[in-house]
């Protein structure tokens, strides 16, 4: 009897030694989530993982964005950089878009509703400083899209906060309630076809396949009471 019962404590033993035994998978370097680009699952194209990044000055990432840059403040888009470019990129894409709102121009194809486009950006670009002009084309050579705003604001039109809306540019925040909104950058592996001043479905099409790499920084907003 005490045989028996040693053979099994010694068979519990071997089983849960075999248990504690890394496997192979346990072994390997994980990749960390900081070194990911945090894309959304409604982010357009592959999202490979590269060491491209994107910063906000104006706020921390998951923060509130200040109302200087929505459509309630000035209406200013905030100053960026971005760094790690990795090679075989061609040119850089900057996409804003409210990941809560659906676009209902039907004009973008998901993510969502877009505040800015700005594509064929040169890879010499580091980022941008605080309130890029309007107009198709900046002076760094790259052409501005058409956002969301269009359909719904006539040339001319005013935001809550008074301030102009450009249309082609940035036009920032303008939510009913608090959203999350998404400075995304790509980075692409050609010049993109299409003129200044594009809509989204060109864009998308244009770039679609393309993507060397991807980051994202989010920040929310919410409207004043």
């Amino acid at each position: 009897m005490k045989a028996t019962l040693g053979l099994i404590i010694l068979a519990f033993a071997l089983v849960a030694l075999v248990g504690c035994t890394p496997s192979d998978d346990a072994t390997a370097t994980p990749t960390s989530e900081a070194a990911q680009p945090s894309a959304t699952s409604d982010s357009p194209g592959p999202v490979p993982v590269t060491s491209l990044d994107i910063s906000v000055a104006a706020f921390e990432i998951g923060g509130e964005i200040p109302e200087r840059h929505t459509c309630f403040g000035d209406n200013v888009s905030p100053a960026l950089e971005w760094s790690g470019v990795p090679e075989g990129t061609e040119s850089l894409l900057l996409l804003v878009y409210d990941l809560d709102a659906d676009a209902q121009s039907g004009a973008s194809i998901p993510p969502g509703f877009v505040h800015w486009v700005v594509y064929n950006i040169p890879t010499t670009v580091t980022g941008y400083a605080e309130d890029v002009a309007a107009g198709a084309t900046l002076d760094d050579g790259a052409p501005q899209g058409s956002n969301d705003f269009t359909p719904f604001a006539a040339e001319g039109a005013l935001f809550p906060g008074g301030a102009l809306a450009k249309l082609v540019g940035y036009d920032g925040p303008c939510p009913e309630d608090e959203h999350r909104y998404i400075f995304a950058l790509y980075a692409l592996d050609t010049v993109l076809d299409v003129a200044p001043g594009g809509a989204m479905p060109e864009i998308f099409e244009a770039m679609a396949g393309h993507t060397v790499a991807q980051a994202e920084y989010m920040g929310v907003f919410a409207p004043p009471q």
